[in-house]
């Protein structure tokens, strides 16, 4: 996504944020720190944690799973 969009889209969700419950569009807003890129704190402010990856994510096809 483009800086622009991506700085418009931050002034309106940060605007949109409800400062006593801290609540985003979709959920609670999400903490990150402020040198996080800026597509990390836009997602935070929606109430979605920027880090989340579905379970298995990081493990390629195929490879074998500890037990």
């Amino acid at each position: 996504m483009d800086e622009h969009t991506l700085r418009v889209l931050h002034t309106f969700l940060a605007a949109a944020v409800d400062d006593e419950s801290a609540e985003g569009i979709v959920g609670p807003v999400v903490a990150v720190r402020d040198d996080v890129p800026l597509l990390e704190r836009v997602v935070a402010l929606t109430g979605r944690d920027p880090q989340w990856r579905p379970p298995g994510a990081g493990v390629a096809r195929g490879a074998a799973s500890e037990a």
